[in-house]
């Protein structure tokens, strides 16, 4: 596969870091030593979270374990030895109100109503690291497949220019491309790297085409 820098989809990893309503606990170094759940390890919202927590909070991500429902989302990546798979039928918001992790990384606020974000002002906190850091995380991008674009050579720059044509007629956030996206895809591509999700620092170079 070959990215095309437009972006899809961005999401705020603090804002889906849920727990019950009568948890302890509201400050992120409060995880050290907890469970936390989330869909694969290798998830990007996971991924960015981990970073974050790290950079923002000093958090040793060392100090974590982990609950998955999921296969990697990378080919032949095995969880490391702080995951544990989830039993069969478990649900990431079910185990959190049971009790049997203390967080969960990836849910969408509006559709828990009976849970809360960790920290009361999240999406703030975050938007604090943003403003220090100039990264904004980006989830989705655009892919297609590498073969029909050596055949097509014209096709990543088409589907460039329609996906930029509709999100500027929708006023969806400023113009991508691949110097837009080039530093927070450098800081995931560094954080996958980090936490052992890739085996060295993928460069945007390899990952996408131009545009």
């Amino acid at each position: 596969m070959t990215g095309v820098p437009v972006i899809l989809m961005q999401q705020s990893a603090y804002g889906m870091l849920m727990v019950r309503p009568d948890s302890p606990l509201r400050d992120p170094r409060e995880l050290a030593g907890k469970t936390i759940g989330v869909r694969s390890y290798s998830q990007t919202t996971g991924v960015w979270l981990r970073g974050q927590l790290n950079e923002q909070f000093g958090l040793d991500l060392s100090a974590l374990r982990w609950v998955t429902f999921e296969a990697s989302h990378v080919d032949g990546y095995v969880d490391p030895p702080s995951c544990t798979r989830a039993p069969d039928g478990a649900t990431l918001a079910g185990m959190l109100r049971a009790g049997e992790i203390d967080a969960a990384a990836g849910l969408e606020p509006a559709e828990y109503p009976d849970l809360r974000t960790l920290m009361p002002n999240a999406v703030a906190v975050e938007e604090e690291w943003i403003a220090a850091s100039g990264i904004r995380p980006l989830n989705h991008t655009l892919v297609l497949r590498s073969d029909l674009l050596a055949e097509h050579t014209w096709l990543g720059d088409e589907l460039f220019d329609m996906v930029g044509a509709a999100k500027q007629r929708v006023g969806s956030g400023p113009p991508d491309g691949v110097e837009q996206i080039r530093p927070s895809v450098e800081v995931l591509a560094r954080y996958a790297f980090e936490q052992g999700v890739t085996e060295r620092v993928l460069t945007i170079e390899e990952l996408y085409s131009t545009g």
